[in-house]
């Protein structure tokens, strides 16, 4: 199917909405201008509360957005919004893998993280379809009726993993009316190439389809050394959509859609370098082989300062050459991971000290340079004499040295980099009106995901890390039924649904770095199941109360099936063999207990040893109520307070070190919970030229889930308890004469209010999540503003806009590492376009970016390697759109 959706000749027939699903009946244009005056704002069509509505009319915090609108702020991804939607975080984030994965965030609460094993913050919906897995979600906005942020948990009518709210995706659907279509030619700068078309055909008064697809191409804006671009464009995107009117009663529509990506991977850049170690010289002390002449006794686990003045080496001799071994006293050990203690006590910061010298592998950027220096020779440390000042750079020059001769505008990583990513689904969609006043909706759909990718996370020929091989093998199945009715006069309208989610897949993460190299994950298999629902009743003409309820239950399992080390280098020792009697109850054991030194040396971990073994499942569920009040103060002005709950489901850590199986099985994480207090207001007035909307919000936050490293490895924690408290405005004006103006604010007030003990004093990283921390992809405030002029020249509309947003200063992780963290900015953009009013024929300039303002999208930075790397956000780009309507 996929192969037809794909061949030659068949571009028509490319899919619009990039993974669309399937679509109740078609909507009126969000936008109609039919019998209104030029310069009123039109009215806008939702389905927030699963039935069309008028945005104004809906009680709660919605940015929607029509296909005119997309188009003249020249929207072609779903992540082109975030620019114009208050307290809206929806940037790519592919910190460990494929390029398309989204970090969404509303209101402070979401998920960066791409794997699997966890799940999102904000639910991403496609004509009514739940998108699980974010590979992939950077969806193009092609041939799409409307984009939808719905802020706030929506859990009773959308469910589980809304925690923070919803972003919902419509796309046009066929109609019967007559044979319509577009076709659309882009170019631009960086070699910018898109071509989009749509055809609809209605085949008799009753049957009707749509053919629509796009290929997207464009240059990466990071460099590499070696030629190779990174963050470049290469998708085609297909959807074919049949629209049946079986009978006065019921409609079918039934898609088939495909997206094909073929990409170099994200465009990182590595931004700067960190060789602490709390192994070796941690005080950064020049360095010395001996003490004062003295060779270093033997037994010492630890490289330490002596009398202040010196760091003296201690290297293991399992992979040192004998003069170094001589020098030292002839110590005697193998290296060790080390792994840092969960109440940060253990000398060195590790659970399992035992003989590992002082070999930094608390941080592969200066153990990469340690190597270098004492078994190839190279300067790549100071010269370890007891008097030069310590450099743990080394030689600028070298490059064998891991500094910052990367640190460059050019990417000099040497790794596959790339980010394929194959997608199709089908769905059916069927409304029967079972009365004239009930009406049944089923929507039943299939989705299969299968991507792969390749990163190269040092940005130079070493192999400090690479995030290698990550294939992600994913299908789900979804099917929803819904009973809608209303009753006493429409006084009552009410929802009565059920829910049944199924998906499976497997995730094998290979991953390299300087000691080693080893692949983790394996099956998983979730299943959810829910029944909800939600009436409102006009208690009066102007009141109205809106009480909902859902209950879920989810199950997951998880099969640790990867394939374990690949290849250990430098002899990691496997902490077990040094326990001949058993691991003691200490460390990760017995956190009040630090660990004595092994009795004996051990024995390296080996090619095909398993890293994470075993089988895990998991069960749990939740009730998530709302209730909500309205009040028609006065002809377009509409008051309501809301109470709402939403839950995100719990996961497995796939991503652990290779270290002994500790009792409780692979690890785990718990689901986190919302409750949200809410008021606001939603005003039309002079006629309907101006239009204000504003909410109010206080959420308390339980049991939340954030990123942190354990060692080298990114894993999910439940870390407290948080608050956020804000709010949203968002404002339209049409003076007259064709004016446009518009603008929206939101403001954040997050805050941890308990933490785990383990976090606040630093166990886990050397910088502590504390409860002064930020939260990580959120800014305190976004603000954006647009102003357009539209004119009409003869048988021409032109208009000019300009388009401006604001973010305050984002952290890119829980830690809020400054290095990579991307300061206040704003951005503007600017178009002209101009529309013929009788051949349908459109011309379009835009300008993104217009004072090429340098800036980060997102970054990376884990303390055992040592990398600081950054997403690099696209300079100043230009493009011309020519448009056929037909």
């Amino acid at each position: 199917m996929m192969k037809g959706l794909y061949c030659g000749g068949a571009l028509a027939a490319l899919a619009a909405a990039s993974a669309a699903s399937a679509q109740t009946a078609p909507l009126a244009e969000p936008q109609a201008k039919a019998g209104l005056p030029a310069d009123v704002i039109a009215d806008i069509i939702v389905t927030a509360r699963k039935r069309e509505e008028n945005l104004q009319e809906t009680p709660i915090a919605i940015s929607a957005f029509g296909n005119e609108t997309l188009e003249a702020r020249g929207a072609t991804r779903v992540d082109a919004i975030a620019g114009s939607t208050p307290n809206l975080t929806l940037s790519n984030s592919p910190g460990f893998g494929a390029q398309s994965s989204p970090a969404i965030y509303v209101r402070g609460i979401g998920q960066k993280d791409f794997s699997p094993f966890t799940e999102p913050g904000v639910g991403l919906y496609l004509d009514g379809v739940y998108i699980a897995r974010s590979v992939g979600g950077l969806l193009d906005l092609v041939d799409i009726d409307r984009v939808e942020v719905l802020r706030g948990p929506q859990g009773t009518l959308f469910g589980r993993n809304t925690i923070g709210g919803a972003v919902s995706i419509t796309s046009r659907q066929p109609d019967f009316d007559h044979i319509s279509g577009s076709v659309a030619l882009t170019i631009g700068n960086y070699r910018r190439r898109d071509f989009k078309a749509s055809l609809n055909l209605p085949l008799t008064d009753s049957l009707a389809v749509t053919l629509s697809g796009a290929t997207i191409n464009r240059d990466g804006n990071v460099r590499r050394s070696d030629g190779r671009d990174l963050g470049n464009e290469q998708r085609l995107v297909g959807r074919f959509a049949l629209r049946w009117k079986a009978s006065s009663r019921m409609t079918l529509n039934w898609s088939v859609d495909g997206t094909r990506v073929r990409e170099h991977g994200p465009a990182f850049r590595l931004t700067g370098i960190d060789y602490r170690s709390r192994i070796f010289n941690p005080d950064n002390l020049p360095l010395a082989l001996t003490a004062g002449g003295t060779p270093l006794p033997p037994g010492v686990a630890f490289g330490t300062p002596q009398n202040g003045t010196v760091h003296v080496i201690a290297p293991p001799d399992g992979a040192f050459p004998p003069a170094v071994v001589a020098a030292t006293g002839g110590y005697r050990s193998t290296l060790n991971f080390p792994v840092i203690d969960l109440n940060g006590s253990a000398p060195g910061g590790q659970i399992y000290p035992s003989q590992s010298g002082d070999a930094p592998t608390d941080n592969f950027a200066l153990l990469n340079n340690y190597l270098a220096t004492f078994l190839g020779g190279q300067p790549c440390l100071s010269p370890p004499n007891g008097s030069a000042p310590y450099n743990p750079s080394g030689d600028t020059a070298n490059r064998a040295c891991y500094n910052n001769q990367y640190v460059t505008r050019t990417n000099q990583g040497t790794g596959a980099d790339f980010s394929n990513i194959d997608i199709w689904g089908t769905a059916l969609n069927i409304d029967l009106e079972l009365s004239d006043s009930i009406d049944l909706k089923s929507i039943s759909a299939y989705r299969k995901l299968r991507s792969a990718s390749d990163r190269d996370g040092d940005h130079s020929p070493l192999e400090i890390v690479r995030y290698g091989n990550d294939p992600v093998d994913q299908e789900q199945v979804s099917q929803e039924v819904q009973l809608l009715g209303s009753a006493f006069g429409d006084r009552l309208k009410w929802i009565l649904g059920a829910y049944y989610f199924r998906e499976t897949g497997v995730n094998l993460n290979q991953v390299s770095f300087t000691p080693l190299s080893f692949e983790v994950g394996g099956y998983f298999r979730n299943t959810s199941i829910a029944g909800f629902g939600q009436l409102t009743f006009d208690i009066t003409d102007r009141l109205s109360l809106t009480p909902g309820l859902r209950w879920t239950r989810d199950r997951k399992f998880y099969d640790a099936t990867a394939g374990g080390i690949i290849a250990n280098r430098i002899g990691i020792v496997d902490p077990r063999t040094q326990y001949p009697g058993g691991l003691p109850a200490c460390g990760v054991l017995n956190p009040s207990v630090i660990c004595p030194l092994g009795p004996t040396e051990g024995t390296p971990f080996a090619p095909g040893q398993l890293v994470q073994q075993g089988q895990a499942s998991t069960q749990y569920s939740d009730l998530t109520p709302m209730v909500n009040l309205a009040y028609k103060a006065a002809d377009g002005l509409l008051l309501y307070t809301s109470y709402s709950e939403g839950f995100k489901g719990g996961g497995f850590t796939h991503r652990t070190l290779p270290l002994p199986i500790l009792p409780g099985g692979i690890p785990s994480f718990d689901p986190e919970t919302v409750k949200v207090y809410e008021a606001g207001f939603k005003l039309d007035a002079f006629g309907r030229r101006l239009r204000l909307n504003a909410a109010f919000f206080n959420t308390d936050y339980s049991n939340l889930q954030i990123q942190v490293f354990v060692g080298p490895a990114p894993q999910i924690k439940n870390v407290g308890s948080a608050r956020i408290r804000g709010l949203e405005l968002e404002a339209s004006l049409a003076p007259g004469g064709g004016w446009r103006l518009e603008g929206g604010l939101g403001y954040l007030d997050a805050r941890y209010t308990s933490l785990d003990a383990a976090l606040v004093n630093g166990g886990l990283t050397r910088n502590a999540v504390t409860l002064s921390s930020k939260f990580e992809q959120v800014p305190d405030w976004s603000i954006n503003a647009s102003l357009s002029k539209s004119m009409s020249i003869g048988d021409v509309e032109l208009t000019p806009r300009v388009d401006w947003s604001y973010r305050s200063k984002v952290y890119f992780d829980s830690i809020n590492t400054d290095a990579i963290a991307q300061p206040a900015y704003s951005l503007v953009n600017a178009s002209l376009t101009a529309a013929s009013l009788s051949d349908g024929w459109t011309f379009s300039a835009q300008v993104t970016n217009l004072f090429d303002k340098a800036y980060y999208n997102s970054g990376v930075f884990n303390e055992t390697f040592g990398v600081q790397e950054n997403l690099i956000g696209r300079s100043r780009e230009w493009s011309i759109t020519l448009k056929k309507l037909f």
